[in-house]
């Protein structure tokens, strides 16, 4: 079963100080309970990823230089943690990494990103880590912009959101209607669970955000075993009821 509270531990490769500081503070500002280990070169970046169980490596390639082509390639070559996460800022050699790329092991930036495009890859970087084995439940993660659940589709999941917001929304002739915000501790998708039907809302995170996803077919065995769950649902419930009253102008 995944581990709620395992904190992320990440590796900063760069011989420059002030790229470490710059990509360890957004690194803090998107995510919590986070460990930060810092590496001035790729020789002591492998030495650091064989010490400690490193989830994802951020390396600062700067042109992909030997040092750092070196490092992935014996990352990728030894395969210590199959669930390590690689982001590698600056354009790799001509086709290389291509099944990694198509894994989602790897991700790669250009050397003048932009924070958001960070957080972005940031995010897939770590839903890539979480599948580290079958389990009743994963961490899903977002960023600002990514959308969570569409309007129609089928529902294969419900979710309970750690940390961040979202919002629900409708597009009616093309207009898009606001039905209101999904807090930290709220459900996300159970209108679906229990109506057995397709998505009725579109779900857009606002902030970067963190949540449980349930593979909607075990919800009912996981709610039994955690009471905390439950009462979570009811709330989440009793709050999506006062506001369809108060939308409606009845209390």
């Amino acid at each position: 079963m995944a581990n709620l509270n395992k904190k992320n531990v990440y590796l900063i490769v760069s011989g420059k100080p002030a790229r470490l500081e710059l990509i360890s503070e957004m690194i803090r500002r998107h995510h919590k309970d986070v460990v930060i280990y810092t590496a001035p070169s790729g020789n002591v970046g492998l030495l650091k990823t064989r010490n400690a169980n490193v989830d994802i490596v951020i390396a600062d390639s700067e042109h992909f230089t030997t040092d750092i082509y070196n490092m992935v390639d014996v990352i990728l070559h030894e395969n210590k943690n199959p669930y390590q996460a690689l982001l590698i800022v600056g354009i790799p050699p001509e086709e290389k990494f291509i099944d990694e790329l198509v894994m989602g092991k790897i991700y790669f930036l250009d050397e003048n990103f932009q924070e958001s495009e960070f957080s972005h890859l940031l995010a897939k970087a770590l839903n890539y880590t979480t599948h580290t084995e079958p389990a009743s439940f994963q961490l899903r993660y977002l960023a600002t912009g990514d959308i969570l659940i569409k309007e129609g589709e089928e529902a294969k999941f419900v979710y309970i959101l750690k940390h961040g917001h979202l919002q629900a929304f409708n597009y009616i002739n093309d207009k898009k209607v606001i039905l209101g915000n999904v807090e930290s501790g709220e459900f996300v998708g159970e209108m679906a669970y229990i109506n057995n039907e397709p998505r009725s809302a579109t779900i857009e995170a606002t902030s970067n955000a963190q949540l449980i996803e349930v593979p909607i077919e075990l919800v009912d065995k996981i709610l039994y075993k955690r009471p905390a769950w439950s009462k979570a649902l009811m709330q989440t419930l009793s709050k999506r009821l006062k506001n369809a009253n108060k939308a409606a102008g009845t209390f």
